[in-house]
């Protein structure tokens, strides 16, 4: 003989004896199922939501929120697209933008701080609210561009917080320019500078007037010498082969003064 199972929806508790149907607790009482159970206890989160609703509050957000929740979660990152310049603009000239000082670049498709552009690309026509940020980019992205990208050349002096760089057009790198002889920066870094022709030849002229200048000193210093010997040989003609060099010639000593005292222990009555 087969035995019928009741589903687990349709079982019934019954209510605790002398009780009344209409106090607190009813005639019957389903019994709670696994769905409701887990409907009723777990907390209602963003990620919980159906994905209607997720669309729905996504499509009401700001640029920058929209950026704020893609950079959350990977679920987030895989139903919110990447971000266009134009939204990025829109984003950089809203108030946390503005506080944080934050900036589009077109190549890379990020906010990211002013201390990473060049003063080129945030004055005149490039500035907020300007309507030339659609072509700023960031250093990085202007020294590695992407393929079928436009940044900067060898050769190209940049300059970020007043400090000045050069993209070296030997080696290729962003380093310290080099100075020529009229002290105008070159297109070459301190290191390379010192390898090219025009290079060494400002070194060689560099070590000779240093070297010059030392030979100057120490003669300089030899004539001084020899005019002191000189001025000291005419003092001893005049006063005698047994007179003594002045104070100013001699080191500085002590010479007790003449009181009257012809004891040295008078000085101590």
């Amino acid at each position: 003989m087969t035995k019928h199972k009741t589903p687990l929806s349709q079982i019934t508790i019954a209510a605790p004896p002398g009780s009344s149907t209409s106090g607190r607790y009813p005639s019957s009482l389903p019994y709670p199922t696994a769905m409701s159970v887990y409907t009723e206890t777990s907390s209602r989160t963003l990620l919980t939501l159906p994905g209607e609703i997720q669309n729905k509050i996504v499509g009401k957000l700001e640029p920058l929120d929209l950026l704020l929740l893609r950079a959350t979660c990977r679920h987030f990152r895989n139903i919110i697209p990447p971000l266009n310049i134009h939204e990025l603009l829109v984003a950089e000239s809203s108030k946390t933008g503005m506080e944080r000082d934050l900036y589009a670049c077109r190549l890379c498709l990020r906010l990211r701080h002013s201390s990473h552009f060049a003063d080129t690309m945030m004055k005149k026509g490039k500035r907020k609210l300007a309507g030339g940020g659609i072509s700023r980019f960031c250093v990085e992205c202007g020294l590695k561009p992407p393929p079928g990208q436009n940044g900067y050349s060898p050769g190209t002096h940049i300059t970020r917080n007043g400090v000045v760089s050069v993209i070296c057009i030997y080696c290729t790198c962003l380093a310290r320019p080099s100075q020529d002889r009229d002290g105008k920066n070159t297109q070459y870094c301190t290191g390379c500078w010192a390898r090219t022709p025009e290079g060494q030849e400002m070194r060689r002229l560099k070590e000779a007037r240093l070297q010059r200048e030392l030979e100057e000193r120490e003669q300089r210093l030899q004539r001084e010498l020899e005019e002191r010997e000189q001025r000291r040989r005419e003092r001893r003609a005049e006063r005698g082969s047994d007179a003594e060099d002045t104070d100013e010639e001699r080191p500085a000593q002590f010479y007790p003064g003449n009181d009257g005292c012809d004891d040295w222990r008078d000085l101590f009555l």
